[in-house]
């Protein structure tokens, strides 16, 4: 699982990730960014692009890249 999480969510706070727990998880990436409140996934407010994208398609090829 990838699990993307801004550090400046509202919603999700900073307190509520285990980060120790998850990062002992050999199933679980986690993608911090420092700003972005819960949808941080936009590059800005005023450019609406999806940065996610391609961290998303790099994470899903390593599989197909570790079946060759």
């Amino acid at each position: 699982m990838m699990f993307f999480y801004s550090e400046d969510d509202p919603v999700i706070g900073f307190k509520h990730v285990d980060f120790d727990k998850t990062l002992k998880n050999p199933n679980i990436m986690i993608a911090s960014v420092k700003m972005g409140a819960h949808v941080s996934h936009f590059e800005s407010f005023f450019n609406p692009t999806m940065w996610f994208r391609k961290p998303t398609i790099e994470f899903l090829n390593s599989f197909r890249n570790d079946l060759k």
